[in-house]
């Protein structure tokens, strides 16, 4: 299954920035049964490098990361660059994050909860 591009609701003010992420009727592919953060990945490392056992979104909520994506022998790069941008990535897929900008911090939404996803 392809990838597919979501961008969640962003709203910034004078306080700063939320990025609401509702688990119901969000059009989510699914209810999240786990979530984490990542961030204060050094410059010039990669995070995952491997097949997902379940499906995730990966939600940007500062900064900017690549998303590489390895399907049917070809593959993909999907930049998530603007807060809210997210990406479903269905399990199965080989998936690697490079290219975090300085201060990236990403959220991940997964189908499964951890030690359950195989």
């Amino acid at each position: 299954m392809t990838p597919r591009r979501l961008n969640l609701p962003v709203f910034d003010d004078e306080r700063g920035r939320v990025v609401p992420v509702e688990h119901t009727g969000s059009g989510l592919p699914f209810v999240p049964m786990r979530s984490f953060v990542i961030c204060g990945v050094p410059r010039g490392k990669r995070r995952a490098e491997h097949v997902m056992t379940c499906d995730e979104v990966l939600v940007l909520v500062h900064g900017s990361v690549a998303v590489i994506v390895r399907e049917d022998g070809r593959e993909t790069r999907y930049p998530l660059d603007a807060p809210g941008a997210a990406l479903h990535v269905a399990e199965g897929l080989w998936v690697g994050l490079r290219e975090f900008a300085r201060g990236t911090v990403l959220l991940v939404l997964a189908a499964k909860p951890y030690g359950r996803a195989r």
